[in-house]
């Protein structure tokens, strides 16, 4: 469901507004002439492919999505799971500090309505994912006619009918979505012990472990 409404609906969308944003980690093409401009990817970055993304959207570069499917496999085992989703929060936070040492040329390079997008992308998405348990605890405390409470409840009913719209043969389980972003919450706290210790470092998953049916 995330995959389905993020490649599907959040990443064209963006796409169509001539946004910059993240690249995901599979089928990615590039203009050569682009990606030797870029500097290639950055070894040190968890997240290469979405620090690339910015770099590129900040040299005048445009990314583009085309409507092709490339199978994703996700994670079977919640300890698998855990440690991918580390992997890329980690990752989007260094990728939030190397592109927000310097904001004032950031923005000159890629525009306000640039800018706006990549922050929605990198440090806001991850306070929005630690501010979770708050946001619950709050929305389940306030009196639900309160303005707060209220403000809550649409952000996350707004998300959950994204990603009930992306995905439109299972949308029942976009309902469970607040519980599992609380697990979000978890590897967040994951990824920022690795980011002090050490930011690097890659966290193995194991892949090939999926089987899905041939199409017709």
């Amino acid at each position: 469901m995330e995959y389905s409404a993020l490649f599907g609906a959040i990443l064209p969308l963006l796409s169509r507004l001539g946004l910059p944003f993240l690249l995901g980690g599979t089928s990615n093409w590039f203009r050569a002439d682009a990606l030797r401009q870029a500097g290639g990817w950055d070894a040190h970055n968890v997240t290469e492919d979405a620090d690339l993304g910015v770099r590129l959207a900040r040299m005048g570069w445009r990314s583009g999505t085309i409507d092709s499917t490339t199978w994703e496999e996700a994670p079977l085992r919640a300890g698998v799971w855990l440690r991918q989703r580390a992997r890329c929060f980690k990752g989007f936070a260094v990728t939030a500090i190397v592109h927000g040492r310097h904001p004032l040329r950031t923005l000159r390079e890629v525009g306000l309505p640039g800018s706006i997008a990549l922050l929605a992308q990198l440090p806001v998405s991850l306070l929005c994912t630690a501010a979770h348990p708050l946001g619950v605890g709050l929305a389940l405390g306030e009196d639900l006619s309160g303005p707060l409470a209220a403000l809550l409840l649409l952000g996350y009913a707004s998300a959950v009918a994204l990603h009930a719209a992306a995905t439109p043969g299972a949308r029942w389980l976009a309902l469970l979505l607040p519980g599992y972003w609380l697990l979000h919450w978890a590897a967040l706290l994951l990824a920022l012990s690795d980011l002090v210790r050490d930011p690097a470092h890659w966290r193995k998953t194991p892949h090939g472990k999926v089987e899905r049916a041939q199409a017709a």
